[in-house]
This record gives structure tokens, C-alpha cells and sequence, in this order.
């Protein structure tokens, strides 16, 4: 994409792992919360346990090229604002890409690469 890779520095690496903990215990929370509601909603509250999950996944795919660029998790975020149903689309398809069993094994280098390649045409578009 025009751009050499360039190494991080030890105190940016440990604010991107301190970024990614938080966002697997908000991924953690929110999937505990999303699935005690299904039990009294059942299928209003799994398609939302869907949706969440699914989105979630779709970002967790685009924070290593996001941190790769020295974007931080709420950088990315704003960044992705405007495209939530682009990384819905992505993380469903991921999602149940993840079901096939003995397939993942083959599939997840592609889903690496298809998050890197959303994340770089989603902040060309925004310029």
C-alpha cells in the first residue's frame, strides 16, 4: 500500500496490547449480557448476540492493520463510524466462516488479509 512496514516502539506495542485487553473484556461483558437477555428473549436476543459478536469479530480482524498504522483502538473506531455495516458484513461472513469445521484452517490467512484490505480501503476513502 506504499507504506514500509515500520517497527513500533516498546511503549507504543504495550499501549496497543493494553487496547486490545480492553476490547476482549468489552467483547467479554458484552457477550455475558447479550446472552443472559436471550435466555428471556430468545430469538430477538440471539440475533442481537449475533450481531454483536459478529461485529466485534469484524473489528478484532482490522486492529492489527490499524495498529500497524499507529492507530489506536478509539482512532479506529472513529474511523469506522460511518462504515458499521461494512464491518457487520465482514464479521458475519467471518463469523460463520468460523462454523465450517477443519475449513477455518484454510480460510483464517484469508480473513487476516481480507480485514487488512477493508482497513486500508476504508481510510482511503476517508483520506
Amino acid at each position: 500500500y506504499g507504506q514500509a512496514p515500520s517497527e513500533n516502539t516498546l511503549g507504543e506495542t504495550l499501549l496497543f496490547c493494553w487496547d486490545s485487553i480492553r476490547f476482549g473484556i468489552k467483547n467479554l461483558l458484552a457477550f455475558v449480557l447479550l446472552l443472559i437477555f436471550s435466555f428471556f428473549f430468545p430469538v430477538v436476543g440471539h440475533l442481537l448476540l449475533l450481531a454483536a459478536m459478529s461485529y466485534f469479530l469484524g473489528v478484532s480482524y482490522l486492529m492489527t492493520p490499524a495498529n500497524n498504522a499507529r492507530m489506536r483502538l478509539g482512532e479506529l473506531k472513529k474511523l469506522l463510524r460511518e462504515k458499521t455495516c461494512r464491518v457487520l458484513g465482514f464479521g458475519v461472513l467471518a463469523y460463520f466462516l468460523l462454523l465450517i469445521p477443519f475449513v477455518i484452517i484454510f480460510l483464517l490467512p484469508g480473513l487476516v488479509l481480507g480485514g487488512a484490505e477493508l482497513f486500508h480501503d476504508i481510510r482511503q476513502e476517508r483520506g
